[in-house]
């Protein structure tokens, strides 16, 4: 940039997010753990009383995090492990899921049932028995009749654990899980996905061809857990005040931080937060510290921790052209916004640059100007943009131009190029590319092998759109030896004949005989 430089005054804006050490919840979180022989332990352990698969360690992390849960069932199981845990479930082993279908109105209603949360992890039984749809029915019934017992349950439906043997059909099935999750959720069900099929390592983690060994298990409840920490747990999102001379303001989405007025929110533990940073007239922003992800001014925070977030913004001290700065293409008829920065004490400005480029001399009081890309009959390479500043007093305090040109294109060749070696009597594919914004309506193609002395109509595209982009029926011609000297011409015109686009091919390529 031939932009002068004067010194940068970096400020930051510091954002805070603090996890809430509080758990808040109005009542006691009744958890229902439903499915088969694998809700209920079965596996390494034969004794009803000593099985815990996933449930004992879920109640553990639950419970070391201050959690007021109640898990509620008919059944108990793994009564005599020490230390006690509450082991009531709604595990039946060898249920399927028409079996839990015509159970689970009844199970609900009971007083040991009336669940806040459902964990189920069901369709093991049926896989070879029946067909996917009707598990994915039979699941869809299931969920029915939770959520007309109560709308305000979340089941949080697991993509079921595979074999020992990995089949096909249950990776069939948990995808389609999926599919029948995010339906649900769009219809206003409180639905939440996990994955269990890849939380598991096969067959290390398996006892039998079914049921997972106690390190299977252990990372079922670790699946489980998440999901229901995400649940449990708000967080709290702090940012604070500005600091130095530069000015800017830091918003984030979902809609709950709008810095400064609003600072501060409770968000969900796990929830993806984005937080955008902008500028006022005389500072830019410079950059962040702290994301999970970058893009500009955009920054991407997972709150599963605590957080810290810097957004850097500095004092302008000079002009500087912002777009276009050179190399960009523009298409000719469209719209484009030309943007610069500019120092406080700056009020107006002007934009010029070189005729035919569609931006003329204009003045504007802001710091960004949309202009119209001109319609042109050929592309026009030598475009730039120089943006003056002055104050108050009509003085004129600094300027900016790129060092390069920008492009509006209308129509350009692309291939064949500079690299492409064609074959005589052979199909040579023609490229290009077209604004969509030229009124063309008809196209025509010539070819050259003496570097454009000498043009070629090419046949066959009487009926092809300008818009097509490409034209697989080119022959190059048979030649004798080798013409390294060829060319092609695109030619558009609009509905009255009149050339709107065109374009010669940059560079030459080659015609080789058929040897």
């Amino acid at each position: 940039m031939k932009s002068k430089t004067l010194l940068l005054i970096i400020i930051s804006a510091v954002i805070i997010l603090v996890e809430c050490t509080a758990f808040a919840q109005s009542h006691t979180k009744r958890i229902m753990c439903l499915g088969d022989s694998i809700t209920v332990g079965s596996g390494e352990v034969e004794d009803n009383n000593y099985k815990i698969g996933y449930r004992l360690l879920l109640w553990q992390m639950l419970n070391n995090l201050g959690y007021n849960i109640d898990f509620v069932g008919s059944l108990e199981s793994g009564s005599s492990v020490e230390p006690t845990f509450d082991g009531n479930h709604e595990g039946h082993g060898g249920y399927t899921t028409s079996d839990i279908f015509a159970n689970i109105d009844y199970w609900l209603s009971l007083p040991t049932g009336n669940p806040d949360i459902i964990l189920l992890h069901i369709g093991t039984n049926d896989i070879g028995r029946v067909t996917n749809k009707i598990i994915t029915d039979n699941i869809n019934g299931i969920l029915d009749s939770i959520f007309s017992y109560r709308n305000d349950i979340t089941v949080i439906l697991a993509q079921i654990i595979n074999q020992k043997v990995k089949l096909n059909q249950i990776t069939q099935l948990n995808d389609q899980l999926r599919t029948l999750a995010d339906t649900r959720r769009a219809g206003g069900d409180s639905i939440i996905l996990v994955e269990m099929e890849n939380a598991i390592v096969y067959p290390n983690d398996m006892f039998d061809s079914v049921h997972p060994k106690q390190s299977g298990y252990e990372k079922m409840a670790n699946v489980w857990f998440d999901a229901l920490d995400i649940l449990f747990r708000p967080q709290v999102l702090l940012v604070t005040d500005k600091m130095g001379l530069g000015m800017g303001s830091v918003v984030s989405s979902p809609a709950a931080i709008d810095c400064g007025e609003v600072c501060s929110a409770y968000l969900d533990r796990g929830m993806v937060v984005t937080l955008t940073a902008t500028a006022d007239h005389g500072s830019v922003f410079s950059g962040w510290d702290g994301c999970d992800s970058v893009n500009g001014n955009v920054c991407e925070v997972s709150m599963h921790s605590d957080r810290r977030v810097t957004a850097d913004f500095r004092v302008v001290s000079n002009v500087n052209l912002l777009f276009p700065t050179g190399g960009q293409i523009i298409p000719a008829g469209s719209q484009y916004t030309v943007a610069w920065e500019a120092p406080l004490n700056a009020v107006r400005f002007r934009l010029s640059g070189p005729k035919g480029c569609g931006i003329g001399t204009r003045f504007f009081t802001d710091t960004s100007a949309t202009r119209d890309a001109p319609l042109l009959q050929k592309n026009k390479n030598n475009c730039f943009m120089k943006v003056i500043a002055y104050d108050s007093r009509n003085k004129k305090i600094g300027y900016d131009t790129p060092d390069s040109k920008f492009t509006i294109e209308v129509v350009t060749i692309t291939s064949p190029n500079e690299e492409t070696v064609c074959t005589g009597g052979q199909i040579c594919p023609i490229n290009w590319n077209k604004s969509v914004y030229v009124p063309a309506t008809s196209i025509e193609l010539y070819y050259s092998l003496k570097n454009g002395a000498k043009w070629s109509r090419i046949p066959g595209i009487e009926k092809l759109s300008p818009d097509a982009g490409t034209f697989n029926g080119w022959i190059a011609p048979n030649v004798s030896k080798p013409s390294t000297k060829c060319k092609l011409r695109i030619i558009l015109r609009d509905s009255e004949g009149k050339i709107v686009g065109r374009h010669i091919s940059v560079g030459t390529f080659t015609i080789q005989p058929v040897f």
